[in-house]
């Protein structure tokens, strides 16, 4: 691929490149995505458990939260009361954490395969950028960058125990996942651009050079743009949440300001006495309106609080971005010539790096459940 570009002399189609656009590589990358999100499934139904503390020492099974949280609590007891479950969930109690620990390993081989492809991804991007790139291939990139970033943020959550319990490792991670994020939004400033849904064919080409698109002024009433901001916001949003749910003072307070809420709430439960309030306006109006209605706002949050808090929320919000990321990259895919879908050997290549990842967990389950 040529190095040297001209922004006024735009290609009109598409050329392939199908060592970034290519099915195998998109299969590639995006099926140790899915992977992960398979596990940590898997994990939550057989293994997790809600009363341990996240913040324990290594092996410790018997710290317990002061405050359990509602939703996983009520999910897992009543998916485990039934067959498989049930008998796994006992499993794992008789065998001492050994499932855990099985998954604990699972997840950070396929953490690192992670956070490694986004990188890689970006980096080899914005080293080929200057080289032609086109608008449509630039997209790609992004599109498989956000499911590796979004992947790895939420293998956070659950290594929580494990990197409090390794402080170099917790900090380490914490920096290389800063850089991927700063990265993935500097890739996405010139999707502002990219109106690959626009009605005017004029404004903007998927074959026009990405590297055009830094630094022209923007049209902040596109929903390209719009669709870029909100990808900024998610993309932050999802590594300041990361960093508060691995904070231990941030979430003892957070479950003490829980436990706070539960018990204002069952206080004005047993005050709530609409029946036999004395026949004034003023307690009426608190018995009849101002104290349902506080009741009411207190279960709000308490619930609230609840779903943003459990394991439960984060596999929901893995599950939902990538399924955006993935609808998006088939849809934006759409665009390009079907010569990229040849499996030559930049595609083949990724699909069979699949089996790097299986293969460790396969080898750290088997380890585990016969030593």
């Amino acid at each position: 691929m040529s190095c040297s570009y001209s922004c006024d002399d735009q290609p009109s189609e598409i050329q392939p490149y199908g060592d970034i656009a290519g099915s195998g590589v998109v299969a590639g990358f995006a099926g140790t995505a899915y992977m992960v999100m398979i596990i940590l499934i898997l994990y939550y139904v057989l293994v997790f458990d809600p009363k341990l503390d996240p913040f324990r020492v290594k092996g410790n099974r018997t710290s317990r939260v002061t405050h359990v949280n509602l939703v996983d609590d009520f999910v897992l007891s009543s998916i485990r009361k039934r067959g498989i479950f049930c008998w796994m969930s006992h499993y794992e109690r008789l065998m001492g954490g050994r499932l855990e620990d099985t998954f604990n390993k699972c997840v950070l081989v396929l953490a690192d395969t992670q956070i490694i492809t986004g990188l890689a991804i970006l980096i080899s991007g914005f080293i080929s950028i200057r080289c032609r790139l086109s608008s449509y291939h630039w997209q790609i990139i992004v599109y498989l960058a956000w499911l590796s970033s979004m992947t790895h943020l939420s293998t956070l959550t659950f290594l929580r125990n494990h990197l409090y319990n390794q402080p170099a490792e917790y900090f380490s991670r914490l920096l290389l996942m800063l850089t991927l994020i700063g990265l993935l939004c500097a890739a996405a400033i010139p999707t502002a651009f990219f109106d690959f849904y626009g009605d005017d064919p004029l404004d903007f080409q998927p074959s026009y050079f990405a590297i055009c698109f830094y630094g022209p002024k923007m049209n902040t009433r596109t929903l390209a743009f719009q669709s870029m901001i909100l990808f900024l916001v998610l993309s932050i949003y999802g590594y300041v949440i990361r960093i508060a749910k691995m904070s231990k003072w941030i979430m003892t307070r957070s479950h003490k300001a829980m436990a706070y809420i539960s018990e204002l709430f069952n206080k004005q439960i047993k005050l709530w006495n609409p029946i036999e309030a004395p026949r004034t306006w003023y307690r009426t109006s608190m018995e009849l309106i101002a104290r349902p209605l506080l009741i009411a706002l207190l279960r709000v949050v308490t619930i609230q609080l609840s779903i943003f808090g459990s394991f439960l929320a984060e596999i929901y919000w893995l599950a939902i971005s990538l399924s955006w990321g993935t609808l998006n990259l088939f849809t934006v895919r759409n665009y390009g010539p079907l010569s990229e879908n040849t499996y030559t050997f930049g595609q083949v290549l990724p699909l069979i790096m699949l089996a790097a990842p299986l293969l460790s967990i396969l080898e750290n389950l088997f380890e585990q459940l016969f030593p």
